[in-house]
């Protein structure tokens, strides 16, 4: 199996109150792209080792590394599918809410419409099957999702929001458990509904930053060791000048960014 792409996405103010099921589908839709252009993320895209549900009601479920991953949305009824033939727009649970779920090339995307600002802020998701802990990352705001091992199942990237003007909108993930909570402050200031967020995953800077852990320093490290010394520029640089001294840490963390960037 390969590791799974989990992506939580936040979209404000496409409203399904005027607008036919299919025309509000359709904005969902077109909100989200927008949100991941400008991101720079993934676009949709059919992914066999993921399990798109037909009903809010039902979990998303989606391959892992040595596993399998379910996500608990909170969602509700029967979805509209728009004409992509891959976003899946549901109803929420929460007031003045909506969920859309897509498929992407290394995973999955999840995505919630704020359709006031009576919506709330804390939207939670929960994760089953084989995610045991999430580990926030307080440097960067990102979530890995471990099973019982020391390799991930999957990871959420560090998110973001922007509103319908590109301004930035406060954002970040809360963990308690295998629940992932991504709250949006779009209360906190004046801003002009529309409000996109999304947190990419990427599988593959890990393995190749572990290959050049390794070739470098001669280190064979488990992701979560990896993390533990590299999660933030401080530890990464103080751990590489104690292996190779100043001259030739400045000299290995020189290739390792230019294989990376």
């Amino acid at each position: 199996m390969t590791v799974t792409a989990l992506a939580l996405v936040c979209v404000s103010g496409v409203s399904a109150g005027a607008a036919s099921p299919h025309d509000a589908t359709e904005s969902f839709a077109h909100a989200i792209s927008d949100g991941t252009t400008r991101a720079d993320s993934t676009a949709p895209q059919q992914n066999a080792e993921v399990d798109v549900p037909t009903s809010g009601d039902k979990e998303i479920v989606a391959a892992g590394v040595g596993g399998v991953v379910t996500i608990d949305t909170p969602a509700e009824g029967r979805g509209e599918v728009a004409d992509d033939e891959l976003t899946h727009v549901y109803g929420g649970q929460l007031d003045d809410s909506r969920i859309a779920v897509q498929p992407t090339a290394d995973g999955v995307r999840a995505a919630i419409a704020i359709d006031s600002a009576d919506a709330p802020e804390r939207y939670p998701f929960e994760l089953g099957g084989d995610a045991k802990r999430l580990v926030l990352d307080e440097q960067d705001g990102s979530v890995w999702v471990f099973g019982n091992g020391k390799e991930p199942l999957g990871h959420f990237e560090s998110p973001w929001a922007y509103d319908a003007d590109g301004r930035t909108v406060p954002t970040h993930y809360e963990v308690d458990g295998t629940t992932l909570t991504q709250v949006v402050e779009h209360k906190a200031g004046d801003f002009t509904y529309g409000i996109t967020a999304h947190p990419k995953w990427n599988k593959k800077w890990i393995k190749k930053f572990k290959k050049l852990f390794k070739a470098c320093l001669g280190l064979t490290l488990s992701t979560e060791a990896l993390l533990q010394l590299v999660s933030s520029p401080n530890k990464a640089a103080k751990f590489m000048v104690r292996r190779l001294g100043w001259f030739g840490a400045v000299y290995c963390g020189g290739g390792i960014l230019k294989e990376l960037l």
